[in-house]
């Protein structure tokens, strides 16, 4: 079967400070929305917001891992969402002044900067160059769940591949032109719950690639992966 490279989207959005300076906000922009901001440290299993709750601010992850999810039922709850540094978690509930949607927990220790709504709304009302930025970071959130809805009808190892590789996308830092390095251990238990896998799936796949060198470890990473080979394994 052909294989589909370059599906996998870049899950790392434009931080209001970029490195290279492209996609990032006015200067003046940015201290508007930081204004009376405070810092936010959230332990691994720490939840962040649930869903139902009453919106008060969003948030500006700045290091760490958190994950999406809401309930399905009978105690279940389904992964929707995975958010990295440079994402804004929950400004669509600042924007429309509605319950959350989702439930977010931490899953590796994170740092955050939470912005009041009213503070958001009148940057968002005062700066055309926020909505912009905002316009094009939910314009590519959406595109990113046409993909995660297409790697979810997949085998369930093409499925533990696109999560696997997402995370490393969105925290990841690059070894070579080959290799993305993960600085902290991802659990099987939360690698399975973002691909809605079953543990057993996502720890027999792992223990598969790491026979085949697409997953291994390095001094300084938990996991380092091979993206290409690991790309060819989400669509193959």
């Amino acid at each position: 079967m052909a294989t589909q490279q370059g599906r996998i989207p870049v899950s790392r959005r434009s931080p209001f400070y970029s490195r290279d300076g492209r996609g990032a906000l006015p200067e003046s922009c940015v201290a508007a929305l930081l204004r009376n901001s405070r810092p936010l440290s959230l332990r691994r299993g720490e939840r962040l917001f649930s869903e139902g709750q009453v919106a008060s601010a969003c948030y500006w992850v700045v290091s760490g891992l958190l994950r999406g999810s809401i309930a399905a039922g009978e105690g279940e709850s389904v992964v929707v969402s995975v958010h990295g540094p440079g994402d804004l978690i929950g400004e669509i509930t600042s924007i429309v002044d509605q319950p959350r949607v989702t439930t977010v927990d931490a899953i590796w220790p994170c740092k955050l900067t939470a912005i009041d709504n009213s503070i958001f709304g009148s940057a968002l009302h005062d700066y055309p160059e926020l909505a912009r930025w905002l316009s094009s970071a939910l314009a590519l959130r959406m595109r990113e769940m046409y993909f995660d809805q297409a790697a979810r009808a997949r085998r369930m190892p093409n499925r533990v591949a696109y999560a696997l590789l997402k995370v490393s996308q969105l925290t990841g830092e690059p070894l070579d032109d080959a290799r993305i390095g993960l600085p902290l251990a991802l659990s099987h238990d939360v690698l399975a719950s973002i691909a809605g896998v079953s543990r057993e799936s996502a720890s027999r796949a792992l223990g598969e690639w790491r026979k085949q060198g697409i997953v291994s470890r390095s001094d300084g990473f938990s996991v380092v992966v091979q993206k290409q080979a690991l790309e060819l394994e989400c669509w193959r």
